[in-house]
């Protein structure tokens, strides 16, 4: 009996303090750590939805400026001007819609790189989430050498980094 609880006592010393380690699967680290990156993925795409009407205010003056030059047309035919002034009038309408045609493309060009850049982020960003996971789990499945508290501080820096991305993404959508 004693060399039996001595043997006990002998392999607890001498197994290492990471094979009594819990194991940790990836879902259950994502929704401890990260339980606010979805939430923050759907922001990300709510304001990218915003960012058509308010990232093109050239195309509100050329479209107001089309609808003048519309109305100035209407009214120089029904009171029957002359041929010269109604082609003028016609010529600045055709003007004014070509200006509207040019300031849409150029607007839809300019959000469609903004998405595909911020989109490009995200991408990057889950990546950097799952190396994080990885890592994560990897630690608590005791298959990694860290100490406690740089693991800590590594995990830390890491959601850090992480947060403050999403906000500078969010910053950077909202100036347009």
């Amino acid at each position: 009996m004693k060399k039996a609880i001595t043997l006990v006592i002998l392999l607890i010393l001498a197994l290492p303090v990471q094979a009594f380690a819990f194991n940790m699967s990836k879902s259950e680290v994502e929704k401890s750590y990260f339980e606010d990156y979805n939430s923050r993925v759907r922001e990300v795409k709510a304001a990218l939805k915003k960012l058509a009407p308010t990232a093109c205010a050239n195309v509100k003056v050329a479209s107001e400026k089309y609808k003048a030059s519309i109305n100035k047309y209407k009214t120089v035919v029904k009171s029957k001007a002359s041929k010269e002034v109604i082609a003028k009038a016609k010529g600045q309408r055709d003007s004014d819609k070509k200006l509207l045609a040019v300031a849409k493309k150029e607007c839809s060009l300019n959000i469609k790189e903004i998405k595909q850049g911020t989109n490009a982020q995200l991408k990057e960003l889950k990546t950097y989430k799952g190396l994080l996971i990885q890592q994560i789990v990897d630690h608590y499945n005791g298959k990694d050498k860290l100490k406690e508290d740089v693991f800590k501080n590594q995990v830390y820096s890491g959601l850090n980094y992480i947060d403050e991305s999403f906000t500078s993404i969010l910053e950077s959508l909202n100036t347009f």
